[in-house]
């Protein structure tokens, strides 16, 4: 029998954790300024700039933009990991909600140039139990890798539909896929799939691992099948919010 005390080890993990969560938000207010000034710049309101210096404010803006993305999942990470991200589940129409992030990506979709659709199925005004804005947050980041991972002309597809007492969202695109070897461990903090292009997507390797946590406090899950060349199709499964059944329960 052998007692090992960790008492020590979790607080210096308490820590970490406590020093990476404040840091992470005091990058963010820097960042946050310099985004404000650069799109001022681009507006013209502190002088007229010609095509050379648009450019450079545009390279200023999109890495600064990259910068507080990955700030962002850091501090999530951190907030989940000491259990201080509020989630507040409510019954929302899961139609509103699939229409309302389709229609916020377009304009992405149009500038990468992937054929972006939306197909609710026989979904209708069926409801199901989430945080909207954390169910913007996971939804938006499988798009934005969808987009990052298909090549112009090709394709990204949400759809929706009902199994039994879930709501299945799928986001299914014609991308590079994802080696079979790389799908279980795809879902780890910081694991990034090596590949030539994952270095110019940028990230953290954060995404996924917040997705599938965000979704677990929602009694959700994610799900994930891919073959190399042949796309990706990952699919998000939440309880259907059914009132009678619930006022039952209670």
């Amino acid at each position: 029998l052998v007692i090992t005390d960790v008492t020590a080890a979790r607080e210096v993990e308490k820590l970490k954790l406590h020093f990476l969560s404040m840091v992470t938000h005091e990058l963010k207010t820097p960042l946050t300024s310099v985004l404000g000034y650069t799109k001022v710049m681009s507006m013209g309101k502190g002088g007229e700039l010609n095509e050379k210096q648009r450019g450079y404010i545009g390279i200023i803006d999109a890495q600064a933009s990259r910068l507080l993305s990955m700030i962002q999942d850091l501090l999530d990470m951190t907030r989940l990991e000491v259990g201080n991200l509020t989630i507040e589940v409510d019954p929302l129409r899961v139609l509103d909600l699939a229409t309302s992030i389709y229609t916020s990506h377009l304009a992405a979709a149009k500038i990468n140039d992937i054929n972006f659709g939306l197909v609710p199925g026989e979904i209708q005004d069926e409801e199901i139990l989430g945080d909207p804005l954390r169910l913007a947050q996971v939804l938006g980041n499988l798009i934005g890798n969808a987009f990052k991972f298909t090549p112009r002309g090709g394709e990204v597809i949400l759809s929706l539909r009902r199994q039994g007492n879930q709501i299945l969202l799928e986001l299914r695109d014609t991308g590079r896929g994802i080696p079979q070897a790389a799908i279980p461990r795809l879902f780890e903090k910081f694991y990034q799939v090596e590949r030539g292009d994952t270095r110019k997507a940028g990230g953290a390797g954060l995404g996924l691992y917040i997705c599938r946590e965000l979704l677990a406090q929602m009694a959700g899950r994610i799900e994930v099948t891919s073959k190399a060349g042949q796309g990706s199709r990952f699919t998000v499964f939440l309880p259907l919010y059914e009132p009678e059944t619930s006022e039952q329960g209670i």
